[in-house]
């Protein structure tokens, strides 16, 4: 129960060391979240031998000093959707930070509980030191325990150097210890003022994901729960889709960053490699179109986090994809991916933009049109990723479609991975009178399959291709092959 720790620094990046303290003088660590003031939201109050020695907490370190914060993007989830009055609840609390991000949301007098679960001895030393510095004791309660399917005793096996843990259920070896576990239905009923809470729940024990829903079948019957926030990492197949399956049992939709560190609009959620937090969000309960994140200031990319499927699973992954009408966010946070036949197809648009035109480039990926346009043309990037400061950052499978009016449009190597490429063409109709696109038509010569290989997601021919553009208003100008796909230049009005 350790968050993100076990994912450990991004490649070529320290993490960093703790400042040196006086003997026994606490490490003082304050977030990187900030008031309307400027100052820390809350301060961790960590163990300066374990900070200066354990990976995990190292980590932490790193994140909340040299970039936005530790699991940034998560925090940011927390503080859109907890309502005042709002139970959280931290399975897995660590030594606190997630717990006191949640209780410090909002105004400083307000009302968010928190149950902070925790059953690692050092871990809750740093958590209680951390919530009696800030004055949180009234507003989060410890619970000194594990959660799983039922409750009794178990044992916990201690990873040494990660701050990590797993339940470990007859290892009789020094490095494990008894432990009280709690199911989650009989938990909350020792706290019966909360009964009429709306819930909000994080989930982040090494694994055990599945266990501690289904020791919470009262709360997830109750309505009351409203988003489970769960990690995606260690849990086996099985564990996973016992977990999903109990979560579509009662209505939930889970969705996932395309790349779990940089925020930005949350995807439907399909089994990946991808490795990151999932978002599950109750009927009724709406995600915001994107979550923004500090360009500056957020960490580095990191390929691991975000592996496509390997080859025997794509023809299924993209198969899922298609069902869910989600956005394969392996593919756009990818740098490499996206480089075959960007070069050529910004070198075939380029010299349809008239100088001084304000171009909306969607999908624009590694934004090599941006390097191409004519003197004094303006540049406006969007994709699923952001990976430039100025690029909206948006799922053009959702939407909402970017606002503003514009005089070209571009989508290059990008409708063949919408589930509705007509709506994306209506909307540019709306919004300029220059539409360049590529699209590679469905033909007999290219099975679906092979299609579906390369993670196209809709099959279109030439004739149905050109009047969707007609049917929205779209007059084909210019018309020539280029690579594997046709490349049109249209211009408002009738053809």
């Amino acid at each position: 129960m350790e968050g993100a720790l076990c994912h450990g620094p991004n490649k070529g990046v320290s993490a960093a060391a703790p400042e040196s303290a006086p003997d026994g003088a606490p490490y003082l660590l304050p977030s990187a979240s900030r008031r309307s003031d400027g100052s820390p939201r809350f301060t961790l109050v960590l163990d300066p031998a374990l900070a200066a020695n354990d990976h995990g907490l190292r980590y932490l370190i790193q994140r909340e000093t040299r970039f936005d914060g530790f699991e940034r993007a998560t925090r940011e989830v927390i503080d859109a959707h907890l309502k005042p009055g709002d139970l959280f609840i931290d399975a897995g609390a660590h030594v606190g930070a997630i717990s006191l991000s949640a209780a410090t949301v909002g105004a400083p007098g307000g009302d968010n509980p928190v149950l902070a679960i925790e059953p690692a001895p050092d871990n809750l030393r740093q958590l209680a030191a951390s919530i009696t510095a800030n004055g949180m004791g009234q507003r989060i309660a410890i619970v000194p325990a594990a959660l799983g399917a039922a409750s009794g005793k178990s044992r916990l096996r201690l990873t040494r150097g990660s701050m990590g843990y797993r339940m470990a259920a007859g290892d009789a070896s020094d490095a494990a210890i008894d432990v009280d576990v709690f199911s989650l239905d009989d938990l909350l009923a020792r706290f019966p003022q909360h009964d009429q809470r709306r819930v909000v729940l994080k989930i982040d024990v090494e694994g055990q994901e599945a266990e501690v829903l289904a020791g919470a079948q009262k709360l997830l019957a109750s309505g009351r729960l409203r988003l489970i926030i769960w990690e995606k990492f260690a849990a086996s197949p099985a564990s996973l889709q016992s977990l999903l399956a109990r979560l579509a049992r009662h209505g939930f939709a889970s969705f996932m960053f395309a790349f779990h560190d940089w925020g930005g609009p949350l995807i439907p959620f399909v089994t990946s490699p991808a490795i990151g937090n999932v978002f599950s969000f109750a009927p009724g309960e709406h995600r915001l179109a994107s979550y923004p994140r500090d360009f500056a200031r957020r960490p580095p990319h990191d390929l691991g986090h975000g592996m496509p499927p390997a080859q025997e699973h794509l023809l299924s992954y993209v198969e899922a994809l298609r069902q869910a009408g989600g956005s394969d966010g392996s593919r756009w946070a990818n740098w490499q991916a996206l480089e075959p036949g960007s070069v050529e197809r910004a070198e075939a648009a380029a010299p349809f933009v008239p100088p001084g035109a304000h171009l909306l480039d969607l999908g624009a990926g590694r934004m090599e049109l941006r390097r191409r346009m004519p003197l004094g043309a303006r540049y406006q990037p969007v994709d699923l990723v952001a990976w430039s400061a100025d690029c909206q950052s948006v799922d053009l499978n959702y939407g909402p479609f970017p606002a503003g009016h514009y005089e070209v449009i571009s989508a290059l190597g990008l409708l063949e991975y919408l589930r509705d490429p007509a709506a994306l063409i209506a909307a540019a109709r709306s919004a300029a009178y220059r539409l360049i696109v590529t699209y590679p038509i469905e033909d007999s010569r290219l099975p679906i399959l092979a299609r579906r290989g390369y993670g196209w997601m809709n099959d279109i021919d030439l004739a149905g291709f050109e009047s969707m553009l007609a049917n929205a208003g779209w007059r084909v100008a210019h018309r020539r092959p280029l690579l594997d796909s046709q490349f049109w230049v249209c211009e408002a009005g009738p053809a």
